[in-house]
Formats: structure tokens, sequence, C-alpha cells
């Protein structure tokens, strides 16, 4: 219900459990107990979304975080596009 069919712009939160938001967290295996956490403005845009598949771009700036939730020293960002092909199915219907 949060992500209908259709194009939409939406945040990339920490996880608070906002259903407006997606939820992104990344872990390196160089030192997995230091995560990285998004940035205010970090966002998905949803340029298509519908029953064949869905496409659209990505800007996730992020910054470090302590394993008790201080802020760490660092900062990265993930930018990009995708477009998923949804072979015909049940996964593929609206419901």
């Amino acid at each position: 219900d949060e992500v209908p069919f259709g194009p939409g712009t939406y945040r990339v939160g920490t996880g608070a459990g906002k259903p407006d938001e997606f939820t992104v967290v990344a872990s390196f295996f160089r030192d997995p107990s230091q995560l990285w956490v998004p940035e205010t403005g970090a966002q998905i845009v949803i340029d298509r979304f519908d029953t064949s598949g869905a496409s659209g771009s990505f800007d996730v700036p992020m910054r470090r975080q302590n394993p008790d939730g201080s802020a760490g020293t660092g900062s990265i960002r993930f930018s990009g596009s995708f477009s998923v092909t949804c072979h015909s199915g049940a996964r593929c219907q609206r419901s």
C-alpha cells in the first residue's frame, strides 16, 4: 500500500519503521562492526512500476555510524539506476 504501482519519489531512512520510507543499511567485510546509515535527503525515484517491471534511480549519501549508535568519521554515496523486468506469473500481478 505504501509503494503503489506507478511513479513516485520516496525517502530512504534508517529503519525507523515509517511506512513511506525505504530502508538502507550497509556494512562491509573489512570492518562489519561499522555501519553506514543514510543521510538526510537520500531518496529513491521510481519512474515505472507496473506488471511489466520497475525502473528508476537512487541517490543515497551515507555516514559511518559506530556500533553504539554514535556518529563515526567518513561518508560515502551510493547512486545509480535500476531496471527490473517482471516475467509472467502471479508475482507480477497487482494484489
